[in-house]
Formats: C-alpha cells, structure tokens, sequence
C-alpha cells in the first residue's frame, strides 16, 4: 500500500470520527511506526442526556420509543439532570437499566 493510500485511509477515519463527534487518542507524531500499515482507533461515545434526541436515547441499549419520550418528557418539565443519576425519576428507569448504560452517558 502507498503512503498516499494509507494517508488517505487515515484522513477517512479522522473524517468520520470528526463527523460523529468521537474523541480519539493518537500517538504523538515521532512515535509512529514508519512501516505500520494497520491502524487502530479506540473511541468512547457519551451521550449528553441534557442535549440529546429522541432518536439518540433509542441508540441505547434499552431504551426504545417510550422511554426515549418520557426522559424528553421529564428533562422539559424539569429542566437538565444534574446527574446521570436523575434518570432514575424517569419512569420507567430502573437502577438495573442505569447501572447498563451509565458509562455511555453525561450530563455535559
């Protein structure tokens, strides 16, 4: 594989990343093996419960249509969480359900 080719695989993987919002961890330029032609990319996704859509609570591993409406419901009526923890007055979601998806959230 040219060095062109690989730049520009890098430069679609940055492109991507970058589109969606994902924080990456890149080594520092002068550590990078020369002859390296793999690459991996570690990313971790939050998702602000104070900011998010319907169609991003759904992304969530339980979390359908209802319970998707009822934290958008709750966070209008109530204004932003203060915690990841305020889920829970959400009807609907459990400790059990929190303690699933609570590293994939934040409150900003």
């Amino acid at each position: 594989m040219s060095t062109f080719q690989t730049n520009l695989q890098r430069l679609a993987v940055v492109s991507f990343l970058f589109a969606s919002s994902a924080v990456i961890a890149a080594p520092a330029a002068d550590s990078v093996d020369a002859k390296a032609t793999k690459t991996t990319v570690s990313v971790q996704k939050t998702l602000n419960i104070n900011t998010a859509d319907e169609a991003a609570f759904e992304a969530l591993k339980g979390i359908g249509d209802s319970k998707a409406k009822a934290i958008i419901a709750y966070r209008k009526a109530n204004g932003n969480f203060k915690s990841v923890d305020d889920l829970t007055n959400v009807q609907g979601i459990s400790d059990k359900l929190l303690a699933k998806i609570r590293d994939e959230l934040t409150v900003g």
